[in-house]
């Protein structure tokens, strides 16, 4: 797991114009909802075992201030660089099609 947060975090208050500073608002609901209490903030780890109760907590917080979602998830480093999403390819689609039927 891949945390794109690599600005500075900053607390926001609703009033405030949330355009400055990095996407994470640093309200740290990542960190508490961690059955291993790790803070994934500081980019992968060891401990981490892909429960993706962070990446669920970092997407109700995103909702409620109107910002992007999938701050935190599963991205390869060139998904994070070139700001593309996960695509499933032809072949990956045609072997699953011919699993279910």
């Amino acid at each position: 797991m891949i945390m794109n947060v690599s600005e500075p975090r900053k607390k926001i208050n609703k009033e405030e114009n949330i355009q400055s500073g990095g996407d994470c608002v640093d309200c740290k609901l990542c960190v508490q909802v961690c059955p291993t209490g790790i803070d994934i903030r500081n980019g992968t780890q060891l401990e981490c075992v892909n429960c993706t109760a962070c990446i669920d907590a970092c997407d109700m917080v995103m909702a409620k201030i109107n910002r992007p979602l999938r701050l935190i998830g599963f991205k390869s480093e060139t998904e994070i660089k070139d700001k593309t999403g996960f695509k499933i390819s032809k072949k990956y689609m045609a072997t699953a099609l011919y699993w279910l039927f």
